[in-house]
């Protein structure tokens, strides 16, 4: 069964909703965040704010970044890439980590559907 540590913020309502909405089986462990609960070894243990600006790094070398320039974001990132569930993750995901090509205006149309209504 799955343990929602959860605090009534939006994300974890946000949480709460999705394993209603899967209809998964789950148990709510109440945190105060008042009484600073969520710095608790065992929160801090589960946390995912441990991980989640992890996505928003992976491609960094699309941003023409290098994490070589940052030792210790290097660190905490290279730690994050080898944890079991982001391995599942990004398994099968390709060119996750290469830069992103120029799109065409006509490719842009299609994903956002504005831009001809825009020009027309």
């Amino acid at each position: 069964m799955i343990e929602l540590y959860f605090a009534a913020t939006p994300n974890g309502l946000k949480a709460k909703l999705f394993l209603e909405e899967a209809q998964l089986p789950y148990r709510v462990i109440p945190v105060s965040l008042g009484k600073g609960e969520q710095f608790k070894p065992e929160c801090l243990a589960l946390s995912p704010n441990n991980i989640a600006c992890y996505p928003w790094i992976v491609t960094y070398e699309a941003h023409g970044q290098n994490l070589a320039d940052f030792p210790h974001l290097k660190r905490w990132f290279e730690s994050m890439a080898a944890r079991p569930a982001a391995l599942r993750t990004y398994e099968g995901v390709e060119n996750v980590h290469a830069p992103k090509q120029a799109i065409s205006e006509e490719e842009r149309d299609e994903l956002f559907k504005q831009g001809a209504k825009i020009r027309a």
